[in-house]
């Protein structure tokens, strides 16, 4: 397809690099981030030791890294918090997810689980209504998985967006956005570190989270969708 194509649009620099080796030399290639979905930006939640709240949301296509995740997290976390884990997604994934927590070991009273369907057609309100209103969003991943080489940055943008300190896979295209997330293959070990110094996170989000997201604004993806198809005509 690549040797077929005039002109290539990706969401991320990562996924460019990726995938530079196969594309033919007179094939223009463009960046255009995916924009946010949150309509306005939240500021972080005081944290509750007897509530920490703690988001991961999702297509079914990566419910599988969630599930890889959930045994190190509830048997590393921290033993003087409770936990309340909200998971969104589609029906069919809450009914897998509901197979590994059934055979979670040690869980205790410490977790609860929230299994939330997501609905499309109240997209971006149900998203947005759910990201605010917890305090951690956790993105698991696998950076050696092809199948997720140049993921977009849409889960971090819209958890950052809405005051959620995000802990997250070390996905090439994630570390753009270093300077507010935290990074690691350790889950666990990541959430433990949000929660002790949770405000000086939170704090770090919002002084600084404006200028990185900036150019996920929905008004620039418009523009650069609009200069795209100007230099596509110019071409004709």
């Amino acid at each position: 397809i690549f040797q077929l194509t005039d002109y290539i649009i990706y969401p991320s620099e990562a996924l460019r690099d990726i995938t530079s080796k196969y594309i033919q030399n007179g094939t223009k290639t463009y960046v255009i981030t995916d924009p946010w979905q949150l309509t306005q930006s939240h500021n972080p939640r005081k944290i509750d030791p007897n509530a920490i709240k703690i988001i991961w949301y999702g297509s079914n296509k990566n419910i599988i890294y969630l599930q890889n995740e959930l045994q190190n997290l509830i048997t590393n976390s921290s033993p003087i918090y409770k936990y309340e884990l909200t998971i969104l997604t589609a029906q069919y994934a809450l009914e897998e997810i509901k197979k590994t927590i059934v055979n979670l070991r040690a869980s205790g009273s410490k977790w609860t689980f929230r299994l939330v369907p997501w609905h499309i057609k109240s997209q971006p309100t149900q998203l947005e209504l759910e990201i605010r209103n917890a305090h951690i969003a956790i993105i698991p991943s696998d950076p050696t998985d092809p199948l997720k080489a140049g993921v977009s940055h849409n889960r971090i943008v819209d958890a950052c967006r809405g005051g959620c300190v995000a802990v997250a896979s070390p996905m090439q295209s994630y570390k753009d956005l270093s300077d507010i997330t935290l990074l690691g293959d350790n889950m666990a070990k990541l959430l433990n570190e949000a929660i002790s110094n949770y405000p000086e996170y939170c704090q770090n989000l919002t002084s600084k989270r404006e200028g990185l997201l900036k150019k996920f604004d929905p008004r620039v993806n418009e523009l650069s969708w609009q200069n795209f198809w100007k230099d596509c005509l110019k071409n004709l």
